[in-house]
């Protein structure tokens, strides 16, 4: 069902927070196709937009690619600020098609789109999920991949310290807390987790954290220890929630 995905938009119009597996720490030599991160790309230039993928990686990838030419041929047509739902819509339409399709096996992977969309004078986190078979839904939280139904269940549970309106001190740190053992619901962590925050607040940086999860365990099996672990996702998701505010 492919590695754990999850998205939540943050309280008071912030961003859109994005944690998703990356099976083990990435080799600093590696090329790939998705810039920054196996399950994780930007869509357009300015990191408004992002899309995070569980599920087939060489269908995710398409994925990506598909969702990158529609916000470029949006932007050369003049909308120069094309939404989490406009990209939903045409990717939908995309595994819609591949669903039918005689010659066409069905796409192997699900997405989540995160970004922001203009609210009047505002920008608004937005985040949208795309199923293989073209489903469209638009969401707080949303998970994807293995152990998604728990995440999720976890996440219902602990809903009002996700929808607190204005956290600050104690209560972001809660918030990073419940981000945190959400994820850690999907099962056993993996080598490596990556965090993204997309801002609502549009200045083009990305902002993310690599953390290796299992630096832990193989310190404790006796192994050299990469400096991190389980507690350090906490922190880091903790770190960007406070750049967010900044």
């Amino acid at each position: 069902r492919g590695l754990p995905v999850l998205a939540i938009t943050l309280p008071n119009s912030a961003g859109v927070l994005v944690l998703t597996s990356m099976g083990s720490v990435r080799p600093k030599l590696l090329e790939l196709n998705v810039p920054a991160g196996l399950k994780f790309a930007k869509l357009d230039s300015k990191g408004r937009l992002g899309l995070a993928f569980s599920g087939v990686a060489v269908d995710g990838v398409a994925l990506v690619k598909a969702g990158r030419e529609f916000v470029a041929d949006e932007v050369m047509a003049g909308n120069d600020h094309p939404t989490p739902m406009d990209v939903a819509l045409y990717l939908a339409e995309k595994a819609h098609e591949a669903t039918i399709a005689v010659s066409q096996r069905p796409l192997g992977a699900s997405v989540l789109i995160v970004g922001t969309h203009r609210d009047r004078q505002r920008l608004d986190p937005e985040l949208v999920s795309v199923q293989p078979s073209g489903l469209v839904e638009r969401w707080r939280a949303c998970a994807l991949g293995a152990g998604a139904r728990r995440v999720m269940a976890f996440l219902d549970e602990h809903s009002g310290d996700l929808l607190t309106e204005a956290p600050n001190g104690a209560a972001l740190r809660r918030f990073a807390a419940v981000c945190a053992e959400a994820f850690r619901q999907a099962g056993d962590l993996p080598g490596a987790v990556e965090v993204h925050l997309v801002r609502s607040e549009i200045d083009g940086q990305d902002v993310h954290e690599i953390v290796d999860t299992g630096a832990a365990d193989r310190q404790r099996d006796g192994g050299a220890d990469a400096g991190g672990g389980a507690g350090d996702l906490e922190a880091a998701i903790h770190r960007l929630l406070l750049a967010s505010q900044a």
